[in-house]
């Protein structure tokens, strides 16, 4: 199995189970990014 297989098996896991959950992801944006990567 190469990359591609490999991530696209991953994204349709990913994508069946969001489809199977009745609720909406949280998307965290910023988190675990530091202050210097934002002043380069």
């Amino acid at each position: 199995m190469d990359y591609s297989q490999y991530k696209a098996g991953c994204l349709e896991k990913l994508k069946d189970f969001l489809t199977s959950e009745k609720k909406r992801p949280v998307l965290f944006i910023g988190s675990g990014l530091s202050q210097r990567y934002l002043l380069d």
